[in-house]
């Protein structure tokens, strides 16, 4: 094994969710810079990252593109203006989608349907609030950084995050998509505390379809596995033991006939 060096490099948050995934498709993918076949979705099949382009109707958008979408119409749009169709069809020709008033308004009832809500409420009434915030933080001399879609104080002053997923999924399926960002949220909690000194009250999944928010544990006892994969990640790097997971998951990595 080779000893890496990167003692300068600024992590991300998605290298560390690949880590967490499987070692060495993280070794493959972002330390080799290896393309995968077909670069499906790195967390499981027939997820909206994962799409199939070319089964979609000339009238859907693809799923990738239709989280970018949303993302940059919550980050530029002050609910309640006149003007959000405005918005989305900008973003939707961005990315050369069609603007009809299907599109727009499957977005547009996402967005409302947020604001409108509990937790949309409780961020309009909030001293203040950050939307797509770009961070860095520092974790025992590593640098790993990242970029949270929604936070602000609840009305302690505690701090509350919101990250906004578009997967096209049901009820029955929120449970195992959880177990796929809880890591995520809780080290978004840890960035924030870190940064602001400050207590993260809730770390919220906002699920656009079917319109459910979870809250995601972020106390010290549930983030032993967070922790134990952040002691796991930086070792790795200075023994280069970047390790296969074995298990179903194989089926459908990218990396399958090389790995």
């Amino acid at each position: 094994n080779v000893e890496i060096d990167n003692s300068h490099y600024v992590y991300s948050v998605t290298e560390l969710l690949k880590f967490h995934y499987c070692p060495q498709l993280y070794y493959l993918n972002s330390i080799l810079g290896l393309q995968g076949i077909g670069e499906e979705c790195m967390t499981e099949p027939h997820t909206d990252e994962g799409e199939d382009e070319n089964r979609l109707n000339d009238d859907e958008i693809p799923g990738q593109e239709l989280g970018n979408i949303v993302h940059r119409v919550f980050k530029k749009y002050e609910f309640p203006e006149d003007n959000l169709n405005g918005y989305i069809k900008k973003e939707l020709s961005i990315y050369n989608l069609d603007t009809n008033q299907e599109s727009v308004d499957l977005v547009a009832n996402w967005v409302n349907s947020f604001y409108n809500s509990d937790i949309g409420k409780e961020v309009l009434i909030s001293e203040w609030y950050k939307r797509e915030r770009s961070f860095i933080f520092n974790h025992r001399h590593n640098l790993i950084r990242g970029q949270i879609d929604l936070f602000y104080p609840n009305e302690k002053g505690a701090i509350k995050i919101i990250d906004y997923k578009a997967n096209d999924i049901t009820i029955d399926e929120i449970p195992e998509k959880v177990k796929l960002y809880q890591l995520q949220m809780q080290l978004y909690a840890r960035a924030l505390e870190t940064i602001y000194g400050q207590k993260v009250d809730e770390a919220i999944l906002y699920f656009l379809v079917p319109d459910k928010p979870v809250v995601i544990d972020t106390t010290k006892e549930a983030c032993r596995e967070l922790d134990s994969t952040l002691d796991n990640f930086f070792r790795v790097h200075k023994n280069g033991d970047f390790e296969k997971v074995s298990s179903q998951k194989c089926e459908w990595c990218e990396y399958k006939t090389i790995c």
